[in-house]
């Protein structure tokens, strides 16, 4: 079976061709690498070309598409879908890379379980050097999809994973244009909910995360995209009742996770504040005062591990 691998490119000449050699050194041999530029303002396609033509048998396997104009992260994902032509799919960003079995190991595991989605662990790489690994913690598919659903950390991403391509074929599956962050998890949200899961403990992704976050460079956008990705999971999940009903109060604590990093940057978050039901509602309104903002968010905590267990 052929896989797959999505990569948007934009501003990455300095990780690219780390990222690319990792691709093409894969020791799955069927494969199909799809690249999209999107309109990226350094060398990143100069230094991928130069990085492909030390493997010219992968060649034949490579895409290298260029947007007309920046899509950002939402309309890129979407394009790369559009040219998958892989019966499995795995994303990678092009700042991340890949240890050399991971397609392997994945594939194995998905021939082993006949899962539509095999999820492995990754590895973080911090600032000055430190790594955390993170490995699935729990191989129960009904906790990791509450986990997924409530935004716990190292849940909600699209890579680490290898999908059934079939899975996005329908367009409720896809990206909303214009929703550039939490992307990964309104996507992995919605296309979870029917779909059977598996797990290997193997590390199957590195994630680059050596740049510092800095909070107040969030502002009113990014949370109205934050609370855009989850209005469309809760919207897809009213859709799709009674199956998704079990799952409703982890999409409450996921609008709780938005009021929270709103909280946090001195911001609001109204949308999200009106899709709360009776109980989270008073939780929000203490996250907003920074005297009673500890309390808010231990009391948050607890929720989240109780609707996740």
């Amino acid at each position: 079976m052929k896989i797959s691998l999505l990569i948007p490119i934009y501003n990455v000449a300095e990780k690219i061709e780390r990222c690319a050699v990792s691709l093409f050194e894969q020791t799955y041999k069927d494969m199909e690498f799809v690249f999209v530029n999107d309109c990226t303002p350094d060398n990143s396609i100069q230094v991928l070309e130069s990085v492909l033509d030390r493997y010219p048998e992968r060649k034949a396997q490579v895409k290298i598409l260029h947007n007309e104009r920046n899509l950002k992260q939402a309309g890129t994902r979407n394009r790369l879908l559009d040219n998958a032509t892989g019966d499995l799919i795995m994303f990678v960003d092009s700042d991340d890379y890949l240890p050399l079995d991971a397609c392997q190991k994945l594939f194995a595991k998905m021939q082993e379980s006949g899962a539509d989605i095999v999820s492995g662990a990754f590895v973080s790489l911090k600032p000055e050097g430190k790594t955390v690994t993170v490995s699935p913690t729990t191989h129960d598919g009904n906790k990791a999809y509450r986990r997924l659903l409530s935004f716990s950390y190292g849940s909600c991403m699209l890579w680490s994973r290898l999908y059934k391509a079939s899975l996005f074929a329908d367009t409720a599956m896809r990206a909303i244009e214009g929703v550039n962050l939490s992307e990964d998890y309104m996507m992995t949200s919605r296309v979870m909910l029917k779909a059977k899961m598996a797990f290997i403990p193997d590390v199957v992704y590195y994630y680059d995360e050596t740049e510092v976050r800095d909070y107040s460079k969030i502002y009113e956008g990014h949370i109205s995209q934050m609370e855009r990705s989850v209005s469309a999971v809760l919207d897809y999940f009213n859709a799709n009742k009674p199956l998704s009903l079990p799952y409703l109060p982890c999409i409450q604590i996921a609008f709780l996770h938005v009021v929270r990093t709103a909280a946090r940057c001195g911001l609001r978050a109204p949308l999200a504040e009106s899709k709360l039901t009776w109980w989270a509602k008073p939780l929000a309104a203490l996250m907003y005062h920074k005297v009673t903002f500890p309390l808010a968010n231990l009391l948050y905590k607890i929720a989240r591990s109780a609707i996740n267990r």
